[in-house]
């Protein structure tokens, strides 16, 4: 079954059905862009259609030299509140960890 992706944040090049690129996008504060840039990493957020009900997720990921890049997969999303979870490799601060973030307005 085809995967449907919808980026939520960032562009991404989708060209290929098992490789996904993120192109980036500039850093933006409550939707904002932020004149003049700011040295703020750039952020994207991509989600399928696919409903995870258990077991394992595979990916391959390759991050270039800069000490500020990550990936995170997120395992959980709420579209009414915007929370979720996710599993990020890279970034600061530490090599791997599990964030949970919740946006209640």
């Amino acid at each position: 079954m085809p995967i449907t992706w919808m980026p939520l944040l960032g562009e991404f090049d989708l060209s290929s059905p098992n490789v996904i690129i993120f192109k980036g996008s500039p850093p933006t504060t409550d939707g904002q862009l932020q004149l003049p840039p700011v040295s703020t990493p750039q952020v994207g957020i991509l989600l399928n259609d696919q409903i995870f009900g258990g077991g394992t997720i595979e990916a391959t990921i390759t991050l270039s030299n800069d000490s500020n890049n990550a990936c995170g997969l997120i395992l959980f999303y709420q579209p009414a509140t915007k929370a979720f979870i996710q599993a990020q490799l890279g970034g600061a601060p530490g090599l791997v960890r599990v964030i949970r973030v919740n946006t209640t307005q």
